[in-house]
């Protein structure tokens, strides 16, 4: 319950990012799309992990973040951050 009310958390998040687009979780499995942000999944992906933070690339345009159980929420807040910033540098 806790990793679906994480995936929430980052929806919502990612939601604020301007350019991401972010289907409503089911799961702990958030699915989005970065092509309002001119960044590739890819790119926005390498530009994250120089700061810890991860994803998988489904396609060129879609992400795919899973929350689990040694995700906290303020760790979720802390991701949404550096991508947030990481779209704001590569725009």
């Amino acid at each position: 319950a806790e990793d679906h009310a994480n995936a929430k958390l980052l929806a919502r998040g990612l939601a604020q990012v301007p350019g991401i687009v972010v289907e409503e979780p089911e799961t702990n499995l958030v699915f989005f799309d970065t092509t309002g942000t001119g960044i590739t999944a890819w790119d926005l992906n390498q530009l994250t992990l120089q700061h810890g933070v991860g994803f998988s690339v489904n396609q060129t345009w879609r992400g795919r973040a899973c929350t689990h159980l040694d995700v906290s929420a303020a760790q979720i807040e802390e991701a949404v951050a550096v991508i947030r910033a990481a779209v704001s540098r590569g725009a």
